[in-house]
């Protein structure tokens, strides 16, 4: 398969706004991978090693319980009773399963399989195995205990900006150790060959698996309200000037990490990636080891 073939998959057709059927964009929104093929360069967790395959407390259980009961029978009430405030959270339950399915909704829920692949004192991050699926939930402590951070399934499930489809297809070019595409996706960057050193492209019957993976990234697009992690991992405010209209600041989800891309629009009209903040991250990384 050439590159021009795996970008296409990854980036699909331009969509207008409004475009994404709501149903497709509620199954798209609640049934997201969270793994993919590591890029050994990319940043994560330190506390993922220990905590892969780490059963949540019965409390958190009892809450990714609920809250897969509320989505799957459409109960915005109770939906609201465990999430963070989200103006869209009216989204995932709009569409209510299918009634085979609700037939052997309880049984799915007991089985239900969460595990704890990062946590702080104040977040954790999930994946839980439901309809066939692993799903990424991201979980934030409040004064009222845990709550469901559901802003990234509702960004899913609302119609694509472009620069969207940009961001996923810099992580496919990652995951992939293409050079040709990030030249394509990125603007004109020194050293963006450093986010693929060392790395070797994979097998070409393996690319469906990346170009599935990266077409389904979680994302968010970040406000003047919101934190970004910097090259040091500190939570640093994104400011004004980098969320103009030519200009959006993303945050993917990869693995248990949470990603900073800036994406700008450029003098065709294409929306692409400046992967500064990521290359000084990486570069940041290959030096510790000899600081």
């Amino acid at each position: 398969m050439g590159n021009g073939d795996s970008l296409t998959r990854v980036l699909g057709p331009s969509k207008k706004k409004g475009a994404t059927g709501k149903a497709d964009a509620v199954t798209h929104a609640t049934k997201m991978p969270l793994s993919g093929p590591p890029n050994p360069a990319l940043p994560h967790s330190p506390h993922s090693a220990t905590l892969s395959f780490m059963k949540p407390p019965t409390q958190i259980q009892s809450l990714l319980q609920t809250l897969f009961r509320a989505v799957s029978t459409s109960d915005l009430k109770s939906l609201q009773s465990i999430s963070l405030p989200d103006p869209d959270l009216h989204i995932l339950t709009e569409h209510k399963a299918d009634a085979e399915f609700l037939s052997r909704l309880d049984a799915e829920l007991d089985n239900l399989q969460p595990h704890v692949l990062d946590q702080t004192d104040t977040t954790m991050f999930c994946r839980a195995y439901f309809r066939g699926m692993l799903t990424p939930i991201a979980l934030v402590k409040t004064a009222d205990g845990w709550r469901a951070n559901l802003r990234w399934w509702t960004a899913a499930a609302k119609p694509q900006h472009d620069s969207y489809r940009s961001a996923r297809a810099f992580m496919f070019a990652l995951m992939t150790a293409d050079q040709e595409i990030l030249d394509q996706v990125c603007v004109p960057t020194p050293g963006l060959a450093i986010l693929i050193h060392g790395q070797s492209r994979p097998p070409g019957g393996e690319m469906g698996q990346y170009e599935h993976v990266a077409s389904t990234l979680p994302l968010i697009e970040l406000t003047t309200a919101d934190t970004y992690p910097s090259s040091l991992g500190t939570p640093m405010p994104v400011k004004p000037e980098w969320i103009a209209d030519d200009r959006k600041l993303l945050l993917i989800q990869y693995h248990e990490t949470e990603i900073a891309l800036a994406a700008r629009r450029c003098e065709d009209g294409n929306w692409r990636i400046d992967p500064t903040i990521l290359i000084a991250t990486i570069a940041r990384r290959m030096q510790e080891p000899y600081a």
